[in-house]
């Protein structure tokens, strides 16, 4: 497949530019045909192409999702053709790779295939949230109103994930710059005093000598302290990505202390949110049940909701099962099932997606609040150790000479 680039003219005469992927310039006049254009011009084209780092192409980040999600919308709004509209988001986009998405869905769509059909064959892409609620859409004729659903759910999972690297940011940061200046005196500062005091025949003060010790194991045992940190971070890997070890990490994940209850917290409102999302677009219980199970993150809560689908199909409701396996928060399970009473579903669970949200959010301060004096205790602790360590043989030495 080669770019091209194409001049013509639509129905009414005018001009459309634009560029398309195609084997030769024969299949170009026939694409172009098929959109109702009058070839004028047809041209090889020169892609754009945005400099890979280290060899790796762009991918498709969510920011670019949402953009292409709520331009999607005003498109669908304002009636403009399905094959156009795509056409119109593929010249405005400044990424390559989604670029590519889009002639694929051009193609696609070109030879018959539903949108949301179409959307699947990129799960690098679109989720299995994503186009199994544009086909409830594309099914119901709502599609406008779904696309807007979806850009407010990418917003707010990223949002979320803006939130926790907000709060996480500069408690690593002050982490690794302590480590690296702790290596720097280790490695450069220390031994020099270690050669001067050995001429003075002086002993070294403790903090000093803790400093010796540890650049002493670390010049003699890194060869085996390194392969060792390396094969436990690639044995702890390897042991996630199996079930038995994916379950035992989820699990801990959503029971250890502080963190635990955040991840689980943020866990129901993801679980919320989406199922409103199905719930609302018409995607019918059962299946939007299998697509959340598969998009909350966590295997033992999916393990949950697959005990819930179960039951489901025997034909009880959404909040009794939820209360007999127990493992979800009592106010999901209570406005679950206030909505199965009332027919507010939607309502119900975007109200406890907003009560989580606002819950981590919370709960996130907090714990930014907490670390920042235990940051501060641990800084004045390691500082105190490395100013003892360069300045206390230097007082010695001082006192050495002057006697």
């Amino acid at each position: 497949m080669s770019l091209f680039t194409y001049r013509a003219r639509d129905r009414r005469g005018g001009v459309v530019r634009g560029t398309i992927e195609a084997e030769d310039k024969a299949d170009v006049a026939s694409e172009l045909g098929k959109l109702g254009y009058v070839p004028v011009e047809i041209g090889r084209g020169r892609a754009r192409q945005e400099k890979p780092f280290f060899g790796m192409k762009r991918r498709v980040r969510q920011e670019d999702l949402i953009l292409f999600t709520r331009q999607f919308t005003t498109i669908v709004r304002t009636g403009v053709p399905l094959v156009r509209g795509l056409q119109t988001l593929r010249e405005q986009t400044d990424n390559d790779e989604m670029k590519r998405v889009i002639n694929s869905l051009l193609k696609d769509i070109q030879e018959g295939s539903p949108l949301g059909e179409a959307m699947k064959k990129h799960p690098a892409v679109f989720s299995p949230t994503y186009y199994n609620t544009v086909k409830a859409g594309e099914t119901s004729g709502r599609l406008e109103e779904i696309l807007g659903r979806l850009a407010d759910l990418l917003e707010y999972e990223l949002k979320v994930k803006e939130e926790i690297k907000s709060a996480t940011r500069y408690p690593i940061l002050v982490v690794v710059m302590m480590v690296l200046a702790c290596i720097v005196l280790i490695t450069f500062v220390i031994p020099k005093f270690v050669t001067m005091f050995a001429r003075f025949e002086m002993e070294l003060p403790l903090p000093t000598r803790i400093l010796i010790g540890v650049n002493h194991y670390v010049h003699e045992y890194w060869m085996i302290f390194l392969p060792a940190v390396v094969a436990m971070a690639v044995g702890l890997h390897l042991i996630v990505r199996t079930e038995w070890g994916a379950r035992r990490w989820d699990r801990l994940k959503i029971s250890a202390p502080i963190i635990g209850s955040i991840t689980f917290k943020g866990t129901m409102s993801r679980f919320a949110r989406i199922f409103a999302t199905l719930t609302g677009s018409g995607v019918p219980v059962l299946e939007a049940l299998e697509i959340v199970r598969h998009a909350v993150g966590n295997v033992v809560i999916s393990d949950r909701i697959k005990r819930i689908q179960t039951q489901v199909m025997e034909g009880t409701g959404i909040a009794s099962p939820m209360k007999g396996i127990g493992g979800f928060p009592p106010l999901l399970v209570q406005m679950i099932s206030i909505g199965e009473e009332t027919g507010a579903m939607e309502d119900m669970l975007i109200e406890a997606s907003r009560h989580y949200e606002m819950e981590v959010d919370y709960r996130l301060r907090r714990l930014t609040a907490a670390i920042e004096p235990i940051l501060i205790v641990f800084l004045g602790g390691m500082v105190l150790l490395l100013a003892l360590a360069v300045f206390m043989p230097l007082w010695n030495m001082v006192n050495a000479v002057r006697r």
